[in-house]
């Protein structure tokens, strides 16, 4: 046992640090006890360093080696790509009822269309505006990767050509750089970016449109930032509670939290794009989808009899009680 006194909280890297070493000089001193010869020459012959390689069977037969961390950084982008368009663009559709709201502006455009038409009229002019940025942002993506590939891939080949001497050690070093380089070449080659850069996008307008409907709905029901933050717990736990089961999801991709996770409507938008780089069954996918789109349309249903009577209220406080009501009147 050993006991640390500090007059502030040890960092668990410190802690983890001594531990170690502890343990390393405990070995050392009843090691001594044996009166060995040569015990420092023979730890060293004996120490091996085995590195793994991991290959995946694809239904065909063929054999890709795999590593786990690219599969595991594809996820985590995808995943917090989600989480912060989401938030970020529906966070844009509240303040923009709020801004028409609190301007009176509202009160001239709802004479010539219907509160719905208004408000999945802002829902969608908002998610072209976020594709856009999107698809920006996934070519630029790909474009880099594809120049790194084709640039690393030249520069190998070049050395390999090199004559004489340098030939000799250009070949040495290409082989070391191959061996790192051609293994994650490999690993990005067996994931299929169609289908992940299509559920990306599926996931995420889907994901956007049902909670930018319940923040269109929080904008109506109040007239200024303070008067919606009561509303803004329950909106945004689901995408919090989303983020903590990612960082599960990332190191098991398969167990029941991340399944049923990648289900549930208000959560499935994150943690379904942690796991597809790893694969996943097209039922779970169409399941997941299905799912998530008949919530939108339930979701988006009640929002709109929220933001049909909370546009054209003013001054008042609205309660939970009050949302309910809204919801149970009749067209």
């Amino acid at each position: 046992m050993v006991m640390i006194y500090s007059t502030k909280q040890i960092n668990p890297d410190i802690q983890r640090f001594v531990r170690v070493a502890v343990e390393k000089a405990v070995q050392e001193e009843r090691l001594k006890k044996y009166n060995i010869d040569n015990l420092d020459d023979i730890l060293k012959e004996i120490r091996a360093d085995a590195q793994v390689r991991t290959m995946v069977w694809s239904s065909s037969g063929e054999e890709k080696e795999s590593q786990v961390g690219i599969y595991m950084i594809i996820s985590m982008i995808c995943g917090f790509f989600i989480y912060m368009f989401i938030f970020m663009f529906g966070s844009m559709v509240m303040r923009g009822v709020i801004e028409e709201k609190t301007s009176r502006v509202v009160e001239v455009i709802i004479s010539s269309v219907k509160p719905i038409e208004l408000m999945m009229g802002k829902i969608v002019g908002i998610a072209c505006v976020a594709i856009l940025q999107f698809a920006i942002w996934i070519g630029l993506s790909l474009g880099i990767v594809s120049i790194v590939q084709v640039a690393m891939g030249g520069s190998l080949s070049g050395a390999a050509a090199a004559p004489g001497g340098m030939g000799q050690v250009a070949q040495m070093t290409q082989e070391v750089n191959l061996t790192g380089m051609e293994s994650i070449f490999s690993t990005l080659s067996s994931i299929n970016f169609p289908l992940v850069v299509g559920a990306l996008v599926c996931y995420f307008l889907l994901g956007y449109l049902l909670y930018a409907s319940m923040f269109a709905a929080i904008g109506a029901a109040g007239d200024n930032d303070t008067d919606v933050q009561q509303f803004m717990l329950p909106v945004t736990l689901p995408l919090i509670l989303g983020i903590f089961v990612m960082t599960h999801t990332f190191q098991h991709p398969d167990s029941a939290l991340s399944f049923w996770c990648s289900i549930i409507p208000f959560t499935s938008p994150m943690i379904m794009m942690a796991r597809v780089s790893f694969g996943v069954p097209w039922w779970q996918l169409a399941l997941s989808l299905v799912l998530l789109m008949a919530t939108f349309m339930g979701i988006a249903y009640f929002a709109a009899k929220i933001y049909r009577v909370g546009i054209l209220m003013y001054g008042k406080k609205v309660s939970w009680k009050e949302l309910w009501k809204w919801m149970r009147y009749k067209n």
